[in-house]
């Protein structure tokens, strides 16, 4: 398992506006690996953003023309095999 944490932010070229602040968040993920005993391949079951915490990850504002945001993935889940040749 893992935790992450992040401070506000700013992402903007221009002026640190109050627009383009990124606020504060934190993120868990966690991941299961199994390999038997003949180590032929490895099964991982993993999440990201286990919380499902939603937020504005990147943000540019360009006062007095436009604003663009772009949004955190959701939580996201999935299976993962390797395999050993």
């Amino acid at each position: 398992m893992q935790y992450r944490y992040s401070d506000e932010k700013y992402y903007t070229n221009i002026l640190n506006t109050p627009r383009s602040e990124i606020q504060a968040t934190y993120f868990v993920d966690a991941n299961i690996d199994w390999t038997p005993d003949s180590e032929r391949f490895t099964l991982s079951l993993w999440a990201r953003n286990l919380l499902d915490k939603r937020y504005i990850s990147v943000a540019y504002d360009s006062p007095g023309y436009a604003a663009l945001v772009g949004y955190h993935p959701p939580r996201e889940v999935g299976m993962s095999v390797k395999v050993n040749f």
